[in-house]
């Protein structure tokens, strides 16, 4: 056997129909960003980088070039970093804008000098409030928004980097890339044979009987424990009892000393008034002092005569 033929997956029709499957008909957000030359093919080429939200675009366009790549070293069509992708069209013959896109990759082919060709379709402007990552290359700044309002809120947004809003879109993006049932389809099916699918088997029915089994001990091993945790709680109880009856007695006792202080106090306050005894025993006093006096002076007053006149005294013997 030759050992220098390639591969089955790297043959160059199955990569004519890898790229037909994976990128015709995608649609993806990135910047047009300048025209530059390119050496590989001596000609102009327009560069479309990928938003770095586009994870999906992005892993299927280093897939590709890194396919090509084994065919072909040289220029690929497809160029970029880790995390944001960019590839080359051709627009000579036509005008556009640099600024931010939705693209429709109509049509994208191998062609036989090893390099791809993407056939691109520009649908509309990207609007700052669709877009969180899809920064300018060159100035680092999110296109402008449709309205006042939405500048607004991209301010705030930016200003605010665990504002909901913008945690929520961001969760929407990732959604978007990574939850794509028919790729996972096509991943999963060549893994899906009678050999795996009987080792599965074998894994769950081990994988039951060691839960089964440790769901035993774990009862047995609960119930020892809790017999001795009641044991110790009864005990404790059984301690404690008189101090708490204690407390308990002492707190009543308080309470009700405090409900009877206020009860007298407010006894007080409502009962009217009256002298006091010392009040009471000087007026008796000033009484019994000056009917002493008036009996001495007599009823003539200070001015009277002493001794009396009989004719002055009002007696009813007379």
């Amino acid at each position: 056997m030759d050992s220098s033929r390639t591969p089955d997956r790297e043959t160059t029709p199955n990569i004519h129909h890898y790229i037909a499957d994976k990128l015709n008909s995608v649609i993806f957000s990135g910047w047009y960003t300048e025209r530059i030359w390119i050496e590989g093919v001596q000609q102009y080429r327009d560069e479309i980088k990928v938003d770095e939200d586009e994870v999906q675009m992005n892993k299927i366009l280093r897939s590709v070039s890194r396919r090509v790549k084994k065919l072909h070293p040289k220029f690929t069509g497809i160029d970029g970093t880790k995390d944001q992708m960019s590839l080359y069209v051709d627009w000579s013959n036509q005008e556009q804008i640099i600024g931010h896109y939705w693209f429709l990759i109509e049509k994208a082919f191998l062609r036989q000098d090893n390099h791809v060709i993407f056939e691109l379709k520009i649908l509309r402007p990207v609007s700052g409030s669709e877009k969180t990552n899809g920064r300018c290359p060159h100035c680092g700044k999110l296109p402008l928004q449709d309205s006042v309002s939405n500048n607004s809120q991209s301010k705030n947004n930016i200003d605010d980097p665990l504002s909901l809003t913008e945690i929520a879109k961001q969760i929407q993006w990732r959604f978007r890339d990574v939850i794509k049932p028919s790729e996972w389809w096509t991943d999963v099916k060549p893994h899906l044979t009678l050999e795996k699918a009987f080792k599965f088997g074998k894994f769950l029915i081990v994988l039951f009987m060691a839960a089964f089994t440790g769901a035993g001990h774990f009862i047995i091993h609960i119930a020892s424990h809790t017999n001795r945790f009641v044991h110790g709680l009864s005990g404790l109880i059984r301690s404690m009892t008189p101090f708490l009856l204690a407390c308990v007695d002492t707190i009543n006792r308080c309470l009700a000393g405090l409900f009877t202080l206020i009860a007298m106090i407010w006894k007080d306050v409502r009962k009217p008034q009256v002298q006091t005894t010392q009040e009471t025993a000087n007026r008796l006093t000033f009484d019994r002092n000056e009917a002493r006096k008036n009996f001495l002076e007599g009823p003539g007053g200070p001015g009277g005569s002493y001794p009396y006149r009989r004719e002055n005294q009002n007696r009813p013997y007379l």
